[in-house]
């Protein structure tokens, strides 16, 4: 089999001995010898490499090169010599070669390569699609792992590939980069295990609503309106900033989706339509009445004319109430806590049309 012919300088020993060492061994008398000793050998070392790399031994260049003395071969520069070596058709790289040369010796030289070098063993194996090798690096932790090896992984994957995912979290978790570790699950559809993470690691409802913006999904914007506080059960999200949200991001038909979840709930659970929708607007004290109707507007636009009707008859509760309070000095009360015996949309259900242009 032809070895492909490498092109790259040797490696000059003379840059690489540190610069205490004497390359001369004319005076020895003058100089510790214990130093001429070690530059000699760290010479031949040198040399062997180079013999080994002009040969067009690759795979025994890049052994030798891994396990030099003091690391000296261990270096960019010498992966750029592999790096620029033309592949065999029918073998691996020469690059591939150093590269697992150098992570092989991790566990006997006790050294990981740098932050640097590690992401260019990963860029090669993602390059020539070795996930065994990558898969094992990182189960024995042998890089130096980084935000940016993370990335690098994740941007490679396409949908919801779990191996390149799963890869990509665990960096993420070693970097503790919390909002990573969301996202890649999130890629993945795990959004109740998402949620649970993001909760432990007390997420603010700024950073849900960026996830929610960034991967906009039924599912996910679902599991959002049904976390709860542990005191009082309430929802940690109001359902009309997740809507908010969502409209803004272009999702209106997936926002639409999750209020029409919400208005079918209860008549799966109770027998009464819509109870949970207006219940859900009750409870929102961040949503204005101004956005409400925005909402209302768009269930129209989007044909969901039984949410626009359920959304006109909470909001015209709120509104009453509101006046009520504000006309017979009333003490503060949640509408939340209101029995309401008779809902307002029942009536609203027998017209032909929801005036959204209506004033209350």
């Amino acid at each position: 089999m032809a070895l492909a012919k490498s092109k790259t300088a040797a490696v000059d020993p003379h840059h690489l001995l540190p610069r205490d060492h004497h390359l001369s061994t004319t005076n020895v008398e003058d100089d510790d010898p214990t130093k001429e000793k070690e530059a000699e050998m760290i010479l031949e070392y040198i040399e062997k490499f180079n013999e080994l790399f002009e040969d067009g031994r690759y795979e025994e260049a890049a052994i030798h090169a891994a396990n030099s003395p003091k690391g000296i071969l261990r270096s960019m520069e010498t992966m750029s010599r592999f790096k620029c070596v033309e592949a065999n058709k029918d073998g691996r790289s020469p690059w591939l070669a150093f590269c697992d040369a150098i992570m092989s010796s991790v566990l006997a030289l006790g050294v990981k390569p740098s932050d640097t070098m590690s992401l260019e063993c990963v860029a090669c194996v993602l390059k020539e699609n070795r996930l065994d090798l990558l898969s094992h690096w990182i189960a024995q932790d042998r890089l130096t792992v980084t935000e940016k090896l993370g990335d690098l992984i994740a941007e490679k994957c396409k949908g919801k590939n779990r191996t390149y995912l799963d890869m990509a979290e665990t960096i993420y978790r070693n970097c503790l980069a919390h909002r990573k570790v969301v996202n890649v699950m999130v890629r993945q559809g795990l959004y109740q295990r998402a949620l649970q993470y993001a909760t432990d690691k007390d997420f603010t409802t700024s950073d849900y609503m960026e996830i929610l913006t960034a991967y906009p999904s039924y599912q996910l914007g679902y599991a959002l309106c049904e976390m709860r506080n542990h005191s009082d059960t309430s929802a940690i999200i109001p359902v009309g900033m997740i809507t908010r949200e969502l409209i803004s991001a272009g999702a209106e038909d997936i926002a639409m989706q999750i209020l029409q979840k919400m208005y079918l709930k209860c008549a799966d659970e109770a027998g009464q339509e819509g109870n949970g929708l207006k219940q859900a607007v009750y409870n929102d004290h961040m949503t204005s009445t101004t956005q409400w109707h925005a909402i209302l507007q768009v269930a129209q636009e989007y044909g969901y004319e039984e949410v626009a009707i359920e959304l006109l008859a909470a909001i015209t509760v709120n509104k009453i109430i509101k006046v009520a309070r504000e006309t017979s000095g009333l003490s503060e009360k949640s509408s939340s806590e209101l029995n309401f015996s008779s809902s307002p949309s029942s009536q609203a259900r027998h017209d032909t049309g929801v005036n959204t242009e209506q004033t209350y």
